[in-house]
This record gives C-alpha cells, sequence and structure tokens, in this order.
C-alpha cells in the first residue's frame, strides 16, 4: 500500500490506517474481505446498484438542524461533509461507510476525542470488526494487520446497518441475491465459453484403432481444442486423417438466446436494494424525469437516510443535545427538475414568505442583490392574517350600521 502514499506524511495517520480505508472501499479484494462481497460485486447490476445509491447518499450534504433551523457552523456539519481526518475528505468517508453497510451485513466508523471533544471519525474495515459481549457490557474488539487486538467501547463505534433483527447484527443483502447472482454467473460463463470457442458447440472426436488411456486422450482433446477453438478458427475447413472423426454436437439456439436477453438478475437486485427500475434503464409506465427522480428519492433513497441519520443522530449528539438537534440529508443536490420547474417552484418559496430573495440566489450560485435589497421577505398584498381580516369586517359592518357604506361595499359584501 505504501505505492498510493509514497512521500506522503498525513498527521496522526500511518499508512497502517490509510490502507483500512482504501480496503474498505468496494472492489478491494484483501485477505480480510468477505468472499459474497469480493464474488457479488463482479456482477454488473450489483455495482451499478451499490455505487448508485452509496455516492447518491454521499453527494448530499447532512445538515444539522437546531430547534429546526440548519445550523451550517455546528462541528458535526464540518466532520460529516468535509474534514471528517486528516487522511480523507467527506465524500469519501460517506462512500465507503454507506457501501459497506450495502455490501456488508455492518459498517463501522470510529469516533476519536481530544481533551473529550469529537475531533475525527476513522473508517474501520468491517472484517477487523468483532461485536462483543461479555454479559457485562458491550464492547467492539478491532485487529489491525499484524494481528493485534484492542477493545473499543460501545459509543466510540458508530455502527451502521441497514436492515436488523436484533438491533445489532446486520443482515446482508447479498444473501438474498445469492441464487440468483449465481445462476447469472452460470449463465454468462456458459455464453462466454460459447462464444471464445468460435460459436462452435462441443463434438465427439474419434480415433480410429487406437487404444489410448486417459493421459493419451487429454492430450489429443487439448491439441485439438487449442487447434479448432477461438474466433479466428470460426468457420474454416477441418482436416482430419483417415484414422479420426469428427462429429460436432448439436445446441438450441433458443438456450442462448434466453441466457443473452434474460434480466432476471437486474430486476432481483432492483428490487432487493429497492431501486426503480428506470434507474436500471428498463422502461417502466409513462413517466418524466422529474417524477423519477421524485421516486427515486421518497421510495429507494428515503429508507437508507433515515437509517443514517438516526443512526448517527444515536451515536454522535449528546442526550441533551439530542432532544432539540437532528440530522437531515440535504436532498436539493439530486433533485431534477427542468429550468421552467425550478422558476416555479423559487417562485413559489418567493410569494410565501419561505425564502427571501438573497437565499434563492444564493441557492443558483449568484450573489446578494447589492444594498440589501434582496434581505427580506416579500409578501403578497392579498394575504393578511385573521385577526387583520377580523377587524376590518367588523369595521365595515360598523360602518354600514351606522349609513355611511357605499354602495360598491354593499354589492362587494352581498
Amino acid at each position: 500500500m505504501g505505492i498510493f502514499y509514497r512521500n506522503i506524511s498525513h498527521a496522526g495517520y500511518s499508512e497502517d490506517d490509510l490502507e483500512v480505508f482504501v480496503s474498505a472501499l468496494p472492489g478491494f479484494q484483501g485477505t480480510n474481505t468477505e468472499w459474497t462481497s469480493v464474488e457479488a460485486i463482479k456482477n454488473t447490476d450489483v455495482f451499478k446498484a451499490i455505487v448508485m445509491i452509496a455516492s447518491d447518499l454521499a453527494k448530499m450534504d447532512i445538515q444539522v438542524r437546531r430547534d429546526g433551523v440548519i445550523d451550517e457552523n455546528h462541528e458535526l456539519s464540518f466532520l460529516l461533509n468535509k474534514r471528517p481526518n486528516n487522511a480523507y475528505n467527506g465524500y469519501k468517508l460517506k462512500f465507503a461507510f454507506f457501501a459497506n453497510a450495502l455490501l456488508n451485513r455492518n459498517s463501522y466508523l470510529e469516533k476519536q476525542y481530544v481533551n473529550n471533544r469529537l475531533v475525527g471519525l476513522k473508517l474501520l474495515r468491517p472484517s477487523a470488526v468483532t461485536l462483543k459481549d461479555d454479559q457485562r457490557e458491550i464492547y467492539y474488539e478491532v485487529t489491525d494487520e499484524d494481528g493485534n487486538v484492542r477493545k473499543l467501547n460501545y459509543h466510540e463505534v458508530v455502527d451502521l446497518s441497514f436492515y436488523t433483527l436484533d438491533g445489532f447484527n446486520g443482515l446482508n443483502i447479498i444473501d438474498v441475491l445469492s441464487q440468483v447472482l449465481e445462476t447469472d454467473k452460470s449463465g454468462k460463463a456458459f455464453l462466454s465459453n460459447f462464444l471464445k470457442n468460435g460459436t462452435h458447440a462441443g463434438g465427439i472426436l474419434k480415433m480410429q484403432g487406437a487404444a489410448m488411456n486417459r493421459d493419451a486422450r487429454n492430450k489429443v482433446r487439448e491439441e485439438f481444442q487449442k487447434t479448432m477453438s477461438g474466433n479466428a478458427e470460426a468457420g474454416k475447413v477441418i482436416v482430419l486423417d483417415d484414422t479420426m472423426e469428427y462429429q460436432q454436437l448439436q445446441i438450441d439456439t433458443e438456450v442462448l438466446k434466453l441466457i443473452q436477453n434474460s434480466k432476471p438478475s437486474t430486476s432481483e437486485v432492483a428490487k432487493a436494494f429497492g431501486i426503480p427500475l428506470h434507474k436500471f434503464g428498463i422502461e417502466t409506465n409513462n413517466i418524466n424525469i422529474a417524477e423519477a427522480n421524485l421516486d427515486y428519492i421518497a421510495s429507494a433513497l428515503g429508507p437508507y437516510m433515515k437509517a443514517i441519520s438516526t443512526e448517527l443522530e444515536f451515536q454522535l449528539l449528546s442526550s441533551e443535545e439530542h432532544k432539540n438537534t437532528s440530522l437531515h440529508f440535504d436532498i436539493n443536490d439530486i433533485r431534477v427538475m427542468t429550468q421552467k420547474e425550478q422558476a416555479e417552484v423559487d417562485k413559489i418559496l418567493l410569494e410565501t414568505g419561505q425564502r427571501t430573495l438573497d437565499e434563492v440566489r444564493l441557492s443558483r450560485g449568484l450573489p446578494e442583490v447589492p444594498g440589501g435589497y434582496g434581505s427580506k421577505h416579500r409578501v403578497s398584498l392579498n394575504f393578511v392574517d385573521i385577526d387583520m381580516a377580523r377587524d376590518y369586517q367588523k369595521a365595515t359592518m360598523d360602518n354600514r350600521l351606522k349609513g355611511g357604506g357605499t354602495n360598491g361595499d354593499e354589492q362587494g359584501n352581498s
């Protein structure tokens, strides 16, 4: 691993620490990674599902809200989104953390403190972490590359699992897909071998007047296969002497069509991860881009966002702070809208007083209006509060009783 970080010094982090981060990423095939996870991400549908969900979740900032108001200066906002430690940025941490929770049963972050103040979050390799319960306390054991074991208290680790039945041990989505993935792997291997052999089916080579042992037969088969297989040999004439007879076996081409056109893997993977089929390029009912994206955010990402935010709140906020502070994903970065739809949303936010003109401009990357004219909320004169409406109604009735009403008033209130 030294080749990746040669001559680079990271304060407080050794090469072993950096290796933990790299080995936790999907696709790393280290000795401590579970076989099922390594094999699973070789399937393109699983790889796409993992990368899609993990990257979409990672690209969204996690907002800290106090009494419902976003607190951009909260230290957790900085740790989660900008700089969780001195080795890697917030996006990399979140991507690896979420991807491991999807691919494995659990994903882990170690909380780092200085003078009882949380100053960092460090990714732990899932295969190196073991949850222990000795009936007196629950704690974690973390094993490093040299086999050394250190103990971490239960609240020193953020333990994320998207699906669990006992609150501790996560369920592995890959276990649900094992049969589907095995079928898909076998079908692709069969098709690959068929094409590798120049689209020739297997055959029988008879050697007349020869009594050969097993080793001799294997050698003849290997030499014949080496000579006749491959795309370069497809369609060429086979030349044999009078001691040899070759009989080609026939294969039902419908089987090949079934393997090539079959999409059970895609639909089953999408179903297991809760991803709408349109995200895999499979056409569904008529739906526009904006509606499809909102469906993806609500139905697919929604449960994952809730599981993440509640776990982070439980592990990173004190009991007292937890009463009025919460964590939320900012979905604006992944919400897809046309320019016209975005303009309509901005108009509604302005007219209802939810945002000022400056706030709308800043959300689009534009500077504030000079002179502070865009900092005040705009409210339509067509809307009044209920007290003002009651006072206006009472004044109108009093004016009528006194005979001061106009024809316009009478017509307008008849």
